[in-house]
């Protein structure tokens, strides 16, 4: 357990990205972990989308709560209700993704990753999840609410083309995430499929300069996941990485102190 001695008083580097809030530190994808990355001035985080039964976005990795101590159904045959409802282990609760984005605003960046595997049985082939992320962030923008929306990513190309396609904000947020060793020639080649001018690779991929030097020749936003050696992160930032998504802050930087 931290006490008041173990929480920074300054903020992370800008190239600090929690993994779905900060997973090592704080229940993955929840509200608990969202504020820990807030308190201890991590400037922005990843986390995990899918769409409930009812239509509503709730921020959740798998395709079921049984990894969290919930039950084993599909979260898209639940209702939003039925999701929240849940309590998990250690009594946290899965959050709509509307949640998150009120606790974010002017607190938190978010790199919203929209979970759609072919392989599962709840394939989204109709790409309905990146729709509805589309129409809520338009819609919080046509109230006036600055949500700080650093990405918006998929592995899955058709929900990215999804949300460039229904999306009425900036189409720069759009990125295209790739898995594990896939080489940067073979990167270029979906993004170019897919017109976005960020990509999100696996740090397997990027192994020198020259790879890494490739996509940003490309005129591309370099971020990275998930890392969690401060080695491994100075490396990739020398490489030209913009941003890092880790486990666990504290493992990879150290914050700024604070202003006196």
């Amino acid at each position: 357990m931290e006490t008041a001695t173990d929480v920074p008083t300054g903020r992370y580097p800008e190239w600090v990205q929690g993994h779905r809030g900060a997973k090592a530190v704080a229940p993955e994808n929840t509200i608990d972990g969202f504020e820990w990355t807030i308190e201890h001035g991590v400037p922005s985080v990843e986390l995990d989308v899918r769409l409930s039964a009812d239509g509503v976005l709730v921020c959740v990795h798998d395709e079921t709560l049984l990894a969290y101590g919930g039950p084993d159904r599909s979260v898209r045959e639940m209702t939003a209700v039925d999701i929240t409802a849940v309590e998990l282990t250690g009594g946290t609760r899965v959050p709509t993704l509307e949640a998150v984005l009120d606790l974010a605003v002017g607190t938190l960046g978010l790199n919203i990753e929209v979970k759609n595997d072919p392989r599962e049985a709840s394939f989204d082939s109709a790409r309905a999840a990146a729709a509805a992320v589309a129409t809520l962030l338009d819609a919080r923008a046509a109230k006036g609410t600055d949500d700080d929306i650093v990405a918006v990513s998929s592995f899955d190309a058709d929900s990215v083309a999804t949300f460039l396609d229904r999306t009425e904000g900036p189409r720069g947020v759009a990125a295209l995430l790739t898995p594990p060793a896939r080489s940067t020639r073979r990167v270029l080649a979906d993004v170019d499929a897919l017109g976005v001018t960020a990509v999100h690779p696996h740090h397997s991929s990027l192994q020198s300069p020259r790879s890494v030097g490739r996509l940003l020749d490309h005129g591309l936003v370099v971020r990275t996941w998930t890392v969690n050696s401060r080695r491994l992160a100075e490396r990739l930032l020398r490489y030209g990485v913009s941003t890092i998504v880790t486990d666990d802050p504290r493992r990879i930087a150290t914050p700024a102190p604070a202003d006196r």
